[in-house]
């Protein structure tokens, strides 16, 4: 990425970002997701504000990136900008908006490579504007993460990173890292679209393994996510080891 681009995005980003740190987006500790049970997986109750956030999947089918917005919904009622780095054109606004998030409060970058990912990333990380970072981070050394991590306690915002099951084993300096695989619906509920469950695999100064299944529901046009008692089986546990 040439001096000029990066110049360029910087100054936009600001620009854009200035105009919504006028938000008054209170400064809470904690942050609920507005789902209780997914909230009682961590120690204090909700996500910590100024961290990172882990989403491990098995493959982008699973539906990480909607359920990962899905629980960024709450997070941005304080208000604060979602800054979404869409490398790969997935990003849909009328869906996003569907899922209750406010495009107009919503900036999408386009990097072109893993460079500008990391680079964008972190200079959003840093904005006091930024409530929430979401980025598909499939190439993360430590020392990039680490710059990430830091990036995240200046801004006091929160970094979504969605990533490969495959890459768990690797050095992370997220506060939280969460596993996610889509579960059918085993009694139909036509209001349901569609069921995850999440399982804990790390969170600092709490226990792993907490799992909860969490639902998106789709009434009257009307979508909030749902919760249930989730099981673990040996399938999935095969699944994380592989």
């Amino acid at each position: 990425m040439t001096r000029p681009v990066q110049s360029e995005i910087v100054r936009e980003l600001r620009e854009r970002l200035k105009q919504m740190e006028c938000s008054n987006r209170l400064q809470e500790d904690v942050l609920s997701t507005g789902v209780d049970a997914f909230d009682q997986l961590f120690p204090r109750g909700g996500l910590p504000v100024g961290t990172l956030i882990e989403w491990l999947s098995e493959g982008e089918g699973i539906g990480s990136a909607m359920l990962s917005l899905a629980v960024g919904v709450k997070l941005l009622e304080k208000g604060g900008a979602l800054v979404v780095l869409d490398g790969h054109g997935e990003f849909y606004p009328p869906a996003a908006a569907h899922l209750g998030i406010p495009l107009e409060r919503t900036l999408v970058v386009q990097p072109r490579n893993e460079r500008e990912v990391l680079w964008t990333a972190e200079q959003a990380l840093r904005s006091p504007g930024v409530a929430l970072l979401w980025v598909r981070a499939k190439n993360l050394n430590e020392r990039a993460y680490r710059r990430l991590q830091l990036a995240a306690e200046i801004g006091g915002g929160l970094g979504f990173l969605l990533r490969p099951v495959a890459q768990q084993h690797q050095p992370s300096w997220a506060w939280a890292r969460l596993f996610v695989k889509a579960v059918r619906d085993e009694e139909v509920q036509p209001s349901i679209a569609r069921w995850w469950r999440i399982e804990l695999l790390h969170c600092r100064g709490g226990p792993a393994g907490k799992m909860v299944e969490v639902g998106l529901s789709d009434e009257t046009d009307h979508v909030h996510l749902v919760s249930r008692l989730a099981h673990s089986t040996s399938a999935d546990c095969a699944a994380k080891e592989a």
